[in-house]
């Protein structure tokens, strides 16, 4: 859920801001105080609707509105709480205040900050005569009831059983020598037993320097291979696809340049075994490795969904 602290932070920004145009100022406030009561006195109506992952109506969703009305409102004050009705609609109108923060969820569904939730600044928008707000990196118009603010859960499928859903950090050398993971038991094993290898090449003079140094990943699949994951949301193995590995090769002139490597990826694992997986090696100083994965011990099962899935 996207932080809501956000609309908060705005609203104390605004008190360092004086307005010449207060129509009705009050003579007992200082002109921080009246530009405050300005942002608080700021019309709020929000429309919106909830659709699942196939732009059908979600009816029955919880939608969570936090509104940031008063500066001294303890955050279970600010909370306003609905259920979107048959035809996954709901609104919120009349209300004043800097601006919201709109959070949607319903059990047997998934949501996500990108497109289960939105931040909207009201005080900015009547303002600036703002017409549209920034949300998940893109620009949208302000919602009316004519043209609502679309919030997307999607539906949960079948859990796979027996999934092997493990978090582990392992150092890794930085001269290039493999390290072979055995991801069924989630920890380093001898040479040509893993199903995971990982090899890295540092130069950075033995310590985690802040300047640029050249370093090398390489991630390879042990009898199998491996392929990019795209969406958070994607539990599906591919049936194929696979490459036996992946490697960065970062200059120390490389712009942007970054010392880790964070990659998501679909595995397909000797004995036809699948698993999903988030790689994050960090180079430099320590040189280590995190990695969360949720394999599938079943030959042929490309399902890798959990019942008490954390998408990643």
């Amino acid at each position: 859920m996207i932080t809501k602290q956000t609309l908060i932070i705005i609203a104390c920004l605004v008190g360092t801001l004086s307005f010449g145009q207060n129509q009705n100022p009050n003579p007992n406030l200082t002109p921080k105080q009246q530009a405050m009561q300005e942002a608080y006195n700021s019309p709020i109506d929000f429309w919106g609707k909830v659709v699942d992952q196939n732009g059908n109506p979600v009816a029955g969703a919880t939608v969570t509105f936090s509104v940031d009305s008063q500066p001294w409102e303890e955050e279970d004050q600010r909370k306003v709480t609905m259920l979107s009705d048959a035809g996954g609609l709901f609104a919120l109108t009349g209300k004043k205040g800097v601006g919201i923060v709109v959070y949607v969820s319903k059990e047997g569904y998934y949501s996500t900050e990108e497109q289960s939730a939105a931040a909207l600044n009201y005080f900015f928008k009547s303002k600036n005569n703002q017409v549209s707000f920034r949300r998940a990196g893109k620009m949208e118009s302000f919602p009316t009831e004519a043209q609502r603010t679309v919030f997307v859960l999607t539906q949960k499928g079948p859990a796979a059983t027996n999934l092997v859903q493990k978090h582990v950090r392992i150092p890794i050398p930085k001269d290039g020598t493999p390290v072979d993971i055995d991801l069924a038991q989630g920890r380093v094993v001898a040479a040509g037993q893993g199903d995971l290898q990982v090899e890295s090449w540092v130069t950075d003079n033995g310590k985690d320097v802040v300047h640029p140094f050249p370093w090398k990943c390489r991630v390879a699949v042990l009898g199998g291979g491996l392929q990019p994951r795209t969406g958070k949301l994607d539990f599906q193995a591919p049936p194929g696809g696979y490459q036996p590995q992946d490697e960065v090769d970062m200059s120390a002139t490389a712009s942007p340049w970054s010392k880790s490597m964070t990659k998501q990826y679909f595995l397909q694992l000797s004995g036809n075994r699948y698993a999903r997986m988030r790689f994050w090696m960090v180079n430099g100083g320590p040189n280590f490795l995190n990695l969360d994965y949720d394999l599938n011990p079943q030959a042929g099962n490309q399902n890798l969904e959990s019942a008490k899935q954390t998408p990643f």
